[in-house]
């Protein structure tokens, strides 16, 4: 796991260069927006890729189970946890907007 956040934020702006299609926004403005979570340390770099996996097919569990590679059944429950949190809605609605 890397704990620099400045290669934690270039770890994701690498994930969203190789899974482009789904993503109509450009590279920068993903990285303002989750650069200030990722750096106060309001989400790890998984939640990040969660919601990026989920913003590109709108299923939650199945972005949970491709991000943290556990059962559909963990994957419902923590997903729904975690989408609840309000960093998580901040960081979807800008990254919403983006789009």
């Amino acid at each position: 796991m890397v704990n620099d956040p400045k290669e934690k934020i270039n770890d994701i702006i690498q994930y969203v260069e190789t899974m482009r299609s789904p993503f109509l926004m450009r590279i920068e403005e993903i990285q303002e927006c989750c650069e200030y979570y990722i750096e106060h340390k309001e989400l790890t770099d998984k939640n990040v890729f969660f919601l990026l996996r989920y913003l590109g097919h709108r299923n939650k569990t199945k972005a949970y189970q491709d991000t943290y590679f556990c059962s559909k059944r963990v994957a419902n429950v923590n997903a729904f946890r975690l989408f609840k949190k309000p960093q998580m809605q901040e960081l979807r609605n800008c990254l919403e907007q983006s789009m």
